[in-house]
């Protein structure tokens, strides 16, 4: 199997409450687009442990404890920009940064598409619980040649409210079935 594209980078902002007693409710506001897809990529950390008893390996843990994801589009609008990091949108449409932004909690999905066999298929990942940090910057001047310059947005990962950290769909045939599986579960119904 060879992975040959991605396309749709979404998010939905997840609101976080928790209750009395520690319980996490997750509310999701609205599938957005990102921009056009160029690149993704994520780095997981896993915390493991071994217990030794009676000269060998009794037990083994291995759990998620972190991870970013950094996600390249060709373009991303202001109002889309100042929701993903928490700054201020003024109403003449820049972005005022500060200090104290708090980025908000989303979920952050795409549709990647894969050859097997000579057949293509599609199929949705979503990182459940996502904060990003604003994009570093390079403008350059024109030259003789043309350099394209993009943003690119890495965020932190953390555990959803079920304890869980990503989602991959099964492989559909048609690309419209793994776009209609990413917006479903972008924001998912209770």
């Amino acid at each position: 199997m060879a992975r040959i594209g991605m396309r749709y980078p979404r998010y939905a902002v997840v609101t976080v409450t928790t209750d009395g007693s520690g319980n996490e409710t997750e509310t999701y506001g609205t599938v957005k687009t990102m921009g056009k897809a160029i690149s993704a990529s994520s780095s997981i950390t896993f915390t493991s442990n071994d217990l030794y008893a009676d000269d060998g390996k009794a037990e083994s843990v291995r759990e998620f404890s972190s991870g970013t994801v950094t996600i390249n589009t060709d373009d991303i609008e202001n109002e889309n920009l100042a929701e993903l990091t928490g700054a201020t949108l003024t109403s003449s449409g820049d972005i005022d940064a500060g200090a104290d932004d708090t980025p908000p909690y989303v979920r952050l999905g795409y549709v990647r598409k894969r050859m097997k066999n000579g057949v293509s298929q599609y199929g949705g990942i979503i990182y459940k619980r996502v904060k990003f940090t604003p994009p570093n910057e390079e403008d350059n001047t024109k030259g003789e040649s043309i350099t394209f310059g993009t943003p690119t947005m890495t965020g932190d990962l953390s555990r959803a409210a079920d304890g869980k950290w990503r989602i991959t769909s099964a492989w559909k045939d048609t690309e419209a079935a793994a776009l209609t599986w990413l917006d479903t579960n972008l924001r998912p119904q209770a």
